[in-house]
Formats: C-alpha cells, structure tokens, sequence
C-alpha cells in the first residue's frame, strides 16, 4: 500500500453484470455504500445509580448501495431497475397513439413526415384513420375541431374551428380563423419492433466496482448478490442525475454481502 499518510479515493467505474454473468453495456456510475449496520449497547449502573454503556455488538446488517448515474442516463436498463419490470423486444406491429402539438402556419396547412421517412416520428400515420384534434378557444377552454371530407377547392364559406386531412399529400388543412392558433392532434402510429416494459425482475445481479485512490491504485468491491429497492423510486427526465438502489444479500457460505479488496495494482492511461 501507498507510504501517503493522506489518501482517498478519487474515481471510481461501477458495473452491474446481467444473469448470464455478462456487464450491461451501460457508462459507468458512482456508488455509494451504506452498510445498514445495528448495534446493540450494553449498559450497567455504576456507583452513582447511572446508568453507563459498558458495550455493544451488532445485532443485524441491511447493507444498501447507490448506485448513481449523471444525466442523460435514462436508457432501457437503467430504468428496469427503478421501475422493477424488464425491457423485452416485441417484433409484432403495435398501435400507439400519440400526440402532435403545433402552431398552424400561415398558409393552413400542416405536414406530416412523408410515408418513405420511415425513421420520422409521424410518418406512419393513416390520416385517412381516426384523427381528433383540439385547440383553445378565446376563454382558454379547450374545444374540439370539427373534422370535414377534403376538397381541392377549400373549405366552404364561412366555415371555422374546422379541419380536412388527405393521406395522399400527408397534409391537415385548417380553416382560417385557425391561422397562428396552437393545435394539439391525437394520432395513431404502427410501429415495429417496440421495446417495452414486460415481467417483473425477478432476479438477482452482481455488482461490481473499481474504486481508484489518490495513489492511482485500485480497490476492488465486489457484490455476488444485489436486488433493486423499488419502494420510492422515481423517473425524473429533467434530473442532473438518477440513483439506483440496491439492498445487498449474503449468499449461504459467506459472512458478508459484499468484498472490498486491496489490489495494489495501477491502472493504465
């Protein structure tokens, strides 16, 4: 070990390694360890009838540990641990509605994605489908649009608070008295594959982590069996950082849930 009379840790890498002993390719995180340790005081009267600690002992360990992940770190399987439930491909086509928000241009006419943008949000949508749209009125209430059959020549006369959609073009023309007004369409969308959220995790997963000290030498703690704690979790989107739970369970054989181990080996640049 280092001859330093001061030294901490100053990085660390932290991976939690899927059932088939695999790590999931997610960055690496930030742990924090609370080892959930109870102890019991043992207390006597001395000489003047006070009663005094004369010791202790631990009488249960719940150890937990964070896990924490920097922004932008909302994908499939970090999230599985928050909300307890697995990410499975579904390769059949699967209908979800959606919802479209715009400022209806000057001209009338809004364009969805065309059919060939297979990539694009809103290119599979059948306008000639189901297709509700609604707006706020002049008092701030939201009403909805009142939907007619699309005709080269326009809207009749006098005609207001209307829409018409042709597939064929991918375009919703709006009436006039629409022009510059916020208009919020509820779609439909096939899409194929979708990812999703399925059963229940049910399993347990190892954790494991590289903890690097001032030195530039490493620590090594290592997790053989940790479970995530739903109770309280939350997704949070606009968060600088989300944090992972895990409550740390001792397998039969060993007398702790997890190892910290001093390796006294550098790693490289």
């Amino acid at each position: 070990m280092s001859t330093k009379h001061f030294e901490t840790f100053k990085g660390q890498r932290v991976y939690i390694r899927r059932p088939d002993g695999g790590a999931f390719a997610i960055p690496s995180a930030q742990m924090k360890l609370a080892t959930g340790i109870q102890e019991r005081i043992q207390t006597a009267v001395n000489r003047e009838g006070i009663q005094v600690p004369v010791d202790q002992y631990v009488t249960s360990e719940d150890p937990q540990l964070s896990v924490m992940y920097r922004a932008g770190q909302y994908q499939p399987e970090v999230m599985q641990f928050i909300l307890g439930r697995v990410f499975e491909t579904v390769s059949t086509s699967t209908s979800i509605s959606f919802e479209e928000e715009a400022v209806v241009p000057s001209d009338g006419l809004y364009r969805f994605p065309a059919t060939t943008e297979t990539d694009a949000l809103g290119a599979g949508v059948d306008l000639a489908g189901p297709l509700v749209i609604t707006t706020k009125n002049d008092l701030g209430v939201t009403i909805p649009l009142t939907r007619v059959n699309w005709d080269n020549d326009g809207f009749a006369a006098n005609a207001t608070l209307s829409f018409m959609a042709n597939n064929t073009t991918r375009q919703v023309r709006f009436t006039n008295d629409l022009i510059g007004r916020t208009v919020v369409m509820v779609v439909s969308q096939s899409f194929q594959p979708t990812l999703r959220m399925a059963g229940a995790i049910t399993t347990t997963f190892e954790i494991g982590a590289l903890l690097i000290n001032t030195s530039g030498r490493v620590w090594r703690f290592y997790a053989p069996a940790a479970r995530p704690v739903l109770d309280g979790g939350e997704i949070d989107p606009a968060a600088e950082e989300l944090t992972i739970n895990f409550r740390l369970f001792t397998p039969p054989g060993r007398c702790s849930a997890f190892d910290l181990v001093y390796l006294n080996k550098v790693v490289r640049c």
